[in-house]
């Protein structure tokens, strides 16, 4: 009898473990859809214009939040900032770091539209509270849609990003040749310095995370890589088709909606007069 009765407190205290562990579990996956939900808020619209500006983007957690951001955000002159970034590392901690970044581009666009300097005080910001080697990789740009309507000055840094490019339909994707700077938050003291480019009538600026060229075939076991993005970006004509039939070939070659890592791809372009 003793023994029954020991056995059936053991399963009544299993039972109740279990129970607390179901309970934790349902809370874990609130908090986790609360952080979700938190991040698409910092997001702008999938597609619009800004200024002169016509955009369209995805963005596709590897897991509930991301480490991607993105942001294209008007300026008083007319000119429009446009941002991408990675960070490293996947999960929770990744996404804070996120966070931090996009709030932080923001508040700096309040107070100065110097790129450069931006991207100075970013980096001593993330560097100085950044533990574990985490950084970010970014792509930051100021275009001027003041230039008018058949191509505009693009002032740009690419903070070790290098996942972008230039496109227009019919001809082959390329990534114009740059400098490029540090990563953002490895080196406190590094100076950061613009670069141009011009953007023409009917060519966009094509910018994805890592998550693009780096997805994997689960037969394989072979990247997704950049020559297979620049294909796909050679039969689009617009920024919504460069997004959807990107995103839409790397679901395909990942054989599943769940993929590696975080996606994001952003397309801009001069907006036609009918899209304003």
């Amino acid at each position: 009898f003793g023994r029954a009765v020991g056995r059936l407190l053991g399963l009544t205290a299993a039972n109740l473990r279990n129970k607390e562990l179901q309970i934790r579990q349902v809370e874990m996956q609130y908090d986790l859809n609360a952080a979700a939900r938190a991040q698409r808020m910092l997001l702008p619209p999938a597609a619009g214009t800004v200024g002169g500006i016509g955009y369209s983007m995805s963005m596709r957690p590897g897991r509930f939040v991301a480490g991607d951001l993105f942001g294209v955000v008007p300026l008083e002159d007319g000119r429009v900032c446009v941002f991408l970034g990675d960070v490293s590392g996947k999960g929770a901690g990744s996404a804070i770091m996120m966070a931090t970044t996009h709030s932080y581009i923001h508040a700096m666009l309040e107070q100065q539209q110097d790129i450069a300097q931006i991207m100075n005080k970013l980096n001593r910001h993330v560097a100085d509270r950044s533990h574990g080697g985490m950084f970010v990789t970014m792509w930051i740009g100021m275009l001027d849609p003041r230039d008018g309507v058949d191509e505009l000055q693009v002032e740009f840094i690419d903070a070790g990003h290098g996942h972008w490019l230039l496109t227009r339909e019919g001809a082959d994707a390329e990534t114009p040749a740059y400098t490029g700077c540090l990563v953002v938050g490895i080196d406190p003291n590094h100076r950061f310095v613009a670069e141009r480019i011009t953007l023409a009538q009917g060519e966009r600026l094509v910018l994805f995370s890592d998550g693009v060229v780096e997805q994997k075939s689960p037969e394989t076991h072979e990247e997704f890589g950049l020559p297979r993005t620049g294909q796909v970006l050679r039969s689009c004509s617009s920024p919504s088709q460069d997004v959807e039939r990107l995103v839409s070939s790397v679901v395909e070659y990942a054989r599943s909606e769940q993929l590696d890592d975080d996606m994001t791809i952003a397309s801009i372009g001069i907006a036609c007069p009918a899209d304003e």
